[in-house]
């Protein structure tokens, strides 16, 4: 991707975005004419299969592929230049000798970040033995009163994903549903990043 645009010889960066940086700072500039849609479209492809840290940055820039703007295309340049910095950075997947596994939920929200709608961001991921295998960012659907109120739909979210997975476990060791549920409450534990991380797992367990 470097070499299509030019900048294969461009300078390296440690991070994949500016500190504090949301959709709403790359909409603030005039329209971009050229191949942004192209280049999200790679971007999202490496998101999906294995470079998760460059989640949130992809997920803002994507919303903007109706009207790109100039500021967005040099957030996704700053992509690139992070890529070409941490291009030996890799999932690693060792082989399970322990048959007792763990999932382990992570969960986190960008409250009210964007200067547009106020809209909260959620980011989960799903650990299988110290593994990330499934990770996700989006912008939620409502706009929430609180950070607990968006910890809380987040926790939803990757709760769903927790049970598809699951699911997906017990169908391939040929379990009844019993024991799927029995699976499910032994082996996950969620972590909520938040200053309202017992308020949330409180909610979360009463939902649960």
């Amino acid at each position: 991707m470097l070499k299509r645009i030019n900048i294969s010889d461009c300078k390296p960066c440690s991070t994949p975005l500016e500190p504090k940086c949301n959709a709403g700072d790359f909409a603030n500039s005039e329209l971009f004419e050229g191949p942004f849609c192209e280049f999200i479209g790679s971007l999202l492809y490496l998101v999906a299969t294995t470079r998760p840290d460059i989640l949130f940055i992809v997920n803002c820039l994507s919303q903007l592929q109706e009207k790109p703007t100039v500021a967005a295309w040099t957030g996704l340049k700053r992509i690139l230049r992070y890529l070409k910095d941490a291009k030996n950075f890799k999932l690693v997947y060792k082989k399970l000798y322990n048959p007792n596994f763990t999932i382990d939920l992570y969960s986190d929200i960008d409250w009210a970040s964007d200067s547009i709608d106020r809209k909260s961001v959620s980011g989960n991921v799903l650990m299988f033995c110290n593994c990330p295998i499934l990770w996700c960012c989006e912008k939620q659907n409502c706009t929430s009163l609180s950070s607990t109120e968006a910890e809380i739909i987040a926790l939803i979210i990757v709760n769903k994903l927790r049970d598809s997975v699951i699911e997906c476990f017990g169908t391939s060791l040929s379990l009844n549903s019993s024991q799927i549920h029995d699976m499910t409450l032994s082996v996950t534990s969620l972590h909520p990043y938040s200053p309202n991380r017992k308020p949330c797992l409180k909610i979360s367990q009463m939902l649960s």
